[in-house]
């Protein structure tokens, strides 16, 4: 055979391998905020829009493929009631279960920003012992309008009590699927909990979010990732990391040495890089918690700026990005707009070719979770004429 005919099966096959490899390549990738975050020396105020669009936006990065994007718990648990905003008090009014703050953040204030930066949020509830249909068929009356808004989350954890221990039945779940879908259709149906056991699964349009935490190490917590999963076997998932001994034993110990203190979102990256891995799965989201999200970004934090450790193009349309551009302390370069791992030189010779080394650098990064494959092409092009 032809070399053109052996590449040309090489390519079908690796066209093939990285569309498989894609398939549970989150949608959406971020944070989690909520008004006591700050209870954590290590969080920003959930008020501080403009830094967690930033994250948001950093995230992304690390995650080629995926969407900029929060869960915004705009209810939080509070004594077995719900702790709203007082700018939803005309809205809701007198319900059982419910008293509202006036020191929360206004979720209009904070959507529209939300909105102008292109963000898909999940607004989400901590209920407690408030009807979660009408906090839901209510709240997203109210903010429905705002283009940021994507759907709607409960975390079941602090469903009907704080005690963590009540397990939601599948009637229950399908009718707040339904509530939330009678606003709109295309809305996502976040269900989160620790406890697998405490949730219905095979439940049709629900995706199941995991914020177990309390491991003594990362394969410990990768396989409990895992197990969420395969329990939730035909649904979609999502993921929430970030925990640490304030909230939930000693996380951090871990997950802290996966990258540099503050980092660039590299810890995310990594644990999802193994758990994709092991998974069949689609992934919707995954978030970083507020508590932490000062370990994970600076709080000047600017999307796309080489502040510390970062390694993007900013030149997306060229295939080849000049050292200089992109040349940080890391050593790193990159090519058109896929990530290269640290002390990898890729391209460095800025000719638009991409040579063996090159080429397995690339897609080494691909299997491991590192780039997606939205510049396969290119990259398979450049490497033809290299």
């Amino acid at each position: 055979m032809k070399r053109g005919g052996i590449l040309l099966i090489i390519i079908l096959l690796l066209i093939s391998f990285v569309s498989a490899l894609d398939t549970n390549q989150p949608q959406v990738v971020g944070w989690r905020t909520s008004d006591y975050g700050t209870e954590d020396p290590t969080a920003v105020a959930q008020e501080n829009f403009s830094y967690y669009i930033e994250v948001a936006k950093g995230m992304a990065l690390k995650f080629p493929g995926s969407r900029p994007g929060g869960i915004y718990t705009i209810g939080y648990i509070d004594n077995d009631e719900i702790a709203l905003p007082s700018q939803l008090e005309s809205t809701i009014g007198d319900m059982n279960g419910v008293h509202y703050d006036s020191e929360n953040a206004d979720p209009e204030i904070m959507l529209t920003a939300f909105d102008a930066a292109g963000l898909d949020i999940i607004l989400s509830i901590e209920p407690g012992t408030a009807d979660v249909n009408e906090l839901a068929a209510k709240i997203l009356d109210k903010y429905k309008q705002h283009s940021s808004v994507k759907g709607f989350g409960l975390d079941a954890e602090w469903y009907k009590s704080e005690t963590g221990e009540v397990v939601m039945t599948a009637e229950e779940a399908i009718s707040f699927r339904d509530t939330v879908k009678s606003v709109n259709p295309n809305y996502k149906v976040l269900i989160k909990h620790y406890d697998s056991s405490k949730l219905p699964k095979g439940i049709k349009d629900i995706t199941y979010l995991t914020d177990t935490c309390g491991f003594d190490s990362k394969s410990e917590a990768i396989a409990e990732y895992v197990a969420w999963a395969d329990y939730f076997s035909n649904s979609e998932v999502a993921y929430q990391f970030g925990y640490d001994k304030l909230e939930c034993g000693e996380d951090s110990n871990w997950w802290k040495a996966l990258a540099p203190s503050p980092g660039l979102g590299e810890s995310a990256s990594e644990i999802t890089a193994e758990i994709r891995a092991s998974i069949n799965n689609s992934i919707y989201g995954v978030y970083w918690a507020d508590f932490t999200i000062l370990t994970q970004f600076p709080i000047n934090y600017t999307a796309g700026k080489n502040s510390a450790c970062y390694q993007i193009c900013i030149r997306p349309s060229d295939l080849c990005i000049e050292s200089s551009v992109v040349s940080n302390s890391c050593g790193g370069y990159c090519t058109g707009n896929w990530t290269v791992a640290k002390k990898t030189i890729a391209d460095a010779d800025c000719n638009g070719k991409v040579n063996r080394t090159e080429f397995v650098n690339y897609m080494h990064n691909l299997m491991t979770g590192k780039v997606s494959s939205s510049n396969f092409g290119k990259v398979i092009i450049a490497w033809i004429l290299g």
